[in-house]
């Protein structure tokens, strides 16, 4: 919004002509960010306690978790404001990359905050169910790949194509069909795994926040795409980037948590068909599924484990970052 309305009066002062800049909007947009979540979200979380929106702890989590019943949530509220209202401020509008990824953001908030809601309503841990979240989720992955079918966002590279991470020039070219899946896949996947991360105070805000730094510098390496400055959801911004491989690498400890949860599922379900549920509850691969319950049960503390999961992280933050000095 300010670019389109300052930006033209450079003509007759030069200090306007700083708009025109994507470092400076960059960096205005992470200000605003971090003056909205200072300053309003106090307020939100006062209001959130006033009104008894509290967490519904899960019966079966670990016993440290117990105190935090009642703790404010929808905490997201003032992670879609603080990333919402900055873009739409200082980026761009008149590039689809900026609407894309705003819509993928409120989409995805959309379920997420549902989702609280339900738990509230229903005062179990249990909020929107399974089948219905995944049809929210597949059905914006598969609208984002038939889009970007029709309207290819980089003209330069085949529409169907992604990127493989080291090789500077080695596409990969999906055939429409399997790219629309693809797509859907990498939406539908980042969205559940940065869910299941989030289960210790911090630990998929810290994890998210570090993600997206890494994706501000491939942004901007890329092709200087100001939009992923401001966050998103992950899956629409390394598909918009055709680097759909380097956030498996980026996202290394989310990829873990989900494939902790789908190993533990499995495993137990295998045991209980074959031996019964006493000899699966014996077999478990992990004392508790996602990973970060595993180290809980252990007897690591929570900022323990949360710091180190930080400290992953930033190593699969450098590792990804690695690869473009490879390149």
């Amino acid at each position: 919004m300010l670019y389109h309305l300052l930006a033209p009066l450079a003509k007759q002062h030069i200090l306007f002509n700083l708009f025109n800049y994507i470092t400076f909007r960059a960096a205005g947009a992470t200000v605003t960010a971090l003056v909205l979540a200072f300053v309003l979200g106090p307020g939100i979380i006062r209001l959130l306690r006033d009104r008894h929106v509290g967490q519904v702890i899960r019966a079966e989590g670990p016993a440290s978790h117990a105190g935090k019943r009642g703790t404010p949530t929808m905490g997201g509220l003032i992670i879609l404001l603080a990333t919402v209202a900055p873009t739409l401020l200082w980026a761009r509008l008149d590039t689809r990359y900026a609407v894309v990824a705003v819509a993928a953001m409120l989409w995805m908030g959309a379920i997420g905050f549902l989702d609280d809601y339900l738990k509230i309503v229903r005062g179990k841990s249990q909020g929107l169910v399974a089948r219905w979240k995944l049809i929210g989720q597949i059905s914006f992955g598969l609208a984002l790949g038939l889009f970007l079918l029709s309207s290819p966002l980089a003209p330069n590279l085949p529409p169907t194509s992604t990127q493989l991470p080291v090789f500077k020039y080695q596409l990969i070219v999906f055939w429409p069909a399997t790219y629309v899946l693809f797509v859907t896949l990498v939406v539908t996947g980042s969205s559940n795994a940065v869910n299941l991360t989030d289960g210790l105070d911090g630990l998929a805000t810290g994890l998210t926040a570090i993600a997206a730094g890494a994706f501000a510098i491939f942004a901007y390496v890329f092709g200087r795409f100001d939009w992923t400055k401001y966050g998103g959801a992950f899956g629409t911004v390394a598909i918009l980037l055709k680097a759909e491989f380097l956030l498996l690498i980026v996202g290394g400890v989310f990829a873990a948590e989900t494939v902790s949860v789908m190993l533990q599922t499995s495993v137990y379900r295998w045991h209980k068909t074959r031996r019964g549920k006493e000899y699966a509850d014996a077999h478990r691969v992990f004392r508790m599924a996602p990973l970060h319950h595993h180290f809980e049960k252990l007897g690591w503390a929570e900022p323990q484990v949360v710091m180190r999961f930080y400290i992953m992280g930033v190593l699969c933050a450098a590792i990804a970052l690695a690869t473009l000095k490879v390149r």
